[in-house]
């Protein structure tokens, strides 16, 4: 997962530095550690709502978890585009 989301945002084309780097803190701060290391081709929504139920542990704000959750989703829907996975799992 970390090493797919890395590869979307290194493949933003004309992000802001801005965009970059929020992205970057996001994927550190909040995916890389927790499920940075599920191989792309296993993330199920059981491992999205594990995740989601991990961030509010930590008492992080919805709108955080909607942002990051977004920025997993936009980068599945990369790996999607690539042929790594056939179907965005943090999609419906």
């Amino acid at each position: 997962m970390a090493e797919v989301i890395q590869e979307h945002i290194d493949l933003l084309i004309r992000p802001s530095s801005g965009t970059t780097k929020t992205y970057q803190t996001m994927l550190d701060l909040h995916i890389r550690n927790v499920i940075g290391h599920v191989p792309v081709d296993k993330l199920d929504y059981r491992l999205i709502a594990h995740w989601v139920k991990s961030m509010m542990a930590k008492g992080k704000a919805p709108k955080t978890i909607h942002n990051v959750h977004g920025l997993i989703s936009a980068a599945m829907n990369t790996a999607e585009m690539l042929g790594y996975i056939t179907r965005n799992p943090c999609r419906g």
